[in-house]
């Protein structure tokens, strides 16, 4: 554990700082976050959507959106709809993994600013979907070649075969995941 921990303090040089814990404070078993799947996935994840950004917190050049800051949640939001079409506010949540009031706001700042639509669903008039704009799809194509590039440099530490590996392994969770949920789901007593 020692030889892993040390491995995430070259990841994160402030863990190298050895700070003293106030008094009382009793730790019975430390986590280990070199081997700890959650905290290196969103770590990941973080890092990752966060690349490009500036201090503004703008995801991508001001100059591709139009002077207007484009953060990570809503460049999220373009992309799902860009690869999925039309999707409703519950889909884009599940997908982005982010909350509905989060996809309210960032859909509402997008509508605004011309990059996506909303409708009723046809088949669902309690619905609404929301589509990318010529504008929104205008937005895609201009930053998505940077971001497919920056992809491929982060992936060019594997070799392919490392890499549909990776691939195959994110999938196993992602499985794995989906049936622990609906397990847990299905264990709730709603008579107890």
């Amino acid at each position: 554990m020692a030889e892993e921990q040390e491995k995430l303090r070259d990841i994160y040089p402030f863990l190298k700082r050895q700070r003293a814990v106030p008094k009382g404070v009793n730790v019975d078993s430390v986590i280990n976050l070199a081997r700890y799947l959650p905290f290196r996935i969103h770590r990941l994840a973080i890092r990752v959507g966060f690349v490009g950004e500036g201090t503004s917190g703008a995801a991508f050049d001001p100059a591709t959106t139009n002077g207007d800051p484009l953060k990570v949640r809503e460049w999220r939001i373009i992309v799902l709809l860009a690869t999925c079409g039309p999707l409703a506010n519950t889909e884009i949540a599940e997908l982005a993994g982010m909350n509905a009031a989060t996809i309210s706001r960032a859909v509402t700042l997008l509508a605004d600013r011309g990059y996506v639509v909303t409708r009723a669903d046809p088949q669902d008039k309690r619905k609404t979907l929301m589509s990318l704009t010529p504008a929104g799809a205008k937005l895609f194509n201009a930053i998505s070649p940077a971001r497919m590039k920056f992809l491929q440099e982060l992936e060019s530490c594997l070799t392919p075969e490392e890499l549909e590996t990776f691939y195959s392994v994110l999938d196993k969770f992602e499985h794995q995941l989906a049936r622990v949920s609906e397990a847990a789901i299905q264990d709730v007593d709603w008579d107890a």
